[in-house]
């Protein structure tokens, strides 16, 4: 049986752990209006050479687990900013201003997020209004076996083909906080051929 200078011991040991992890954890900038992905995006300033990055996927490639990922305020557009994933990184993404502030237009080319890498509660999206997806099945987040967390996100007129026109979920639990799935629009098969040849006639 262990003593209590053993146990005491131990508990200190996590605690010293735990506290060097959060020391290390590092902070990463998005800005759609003034970064760029070439810059390492461990500022806020827009300058070189350690300005935000300019798109969301950037700012989740550069981090590891335990970071942090900052997104400014704007409507974000094109690649990079859409079919995101976090690749599995235990992170936080979380926008500056909240969900009001901070859009994901997918443009109808994409759904906005894709969870299928084992991500558990400790990847966190946070603020974010994802619209405008477009998918098989999850318009406008995609989550395979997998359980992140969710938090005060809105998830809005998002077209899914087949199933799950706002979020899709296989497998795992996945967790929502103040969040909210409104508006979105699952397609009959007359409406998928449309959608299919409006998509086709945009290309």
């Amino acid at each position: 049986m262990k003593s209590a200078t053993g146990l005491a011991r131990g508990v200190a040991g996590i605690l010293i752990v735990t506290m060097a992890m959060v020391a290390n954890a590092d902070t990463f900038y998005v800005n759609g209006s003034c970064g760029n992905d070439d810059w390492t995006g461990t500022s806020s300033v827009c300058a070189a050479p350690n300005g935000p990055k300019l798109t969301i996927q950037a700012g989740i490639d550069a981090s590891s687990n335990g970071d942090e990922v900052v997104v400014a305020a704007g409507t974000y557009r094109g690649v990079g900013n859409r079919g995101i994933t976090f690749s599995g990184r235990a992170i936080t993404v979380r926008s500056e201003g909240g969900a009001a502030t901070c859009v994901i237009d997918c443009e109808a080319a994409d759904r906005g997020f894709i969870f299928d890498s084992a991500e558990g509660s400790d990847s966190i999206l946070d603020g974010f209004t994802i619209t405008n997806g477009s998918a098989l099945n999850g318009g406008g987040i995609y989550c395979s076996m997998s359980s992140p967390l969710f938090r005060d996100c809105r998830i809005a007129e998002n077209v899914a083909l087949s199933a799950g026109a706002g979020i899709w979920c296989y497998g795992g639990a996945p967790r929502f906080q103040n969040c909210s799935i409104d508006s979105n629009t699952k397609l009959d098969h007359l409406h998928r051929r449309r959608h299919q040849l409006h998509h086709e006639r945009r290309q």
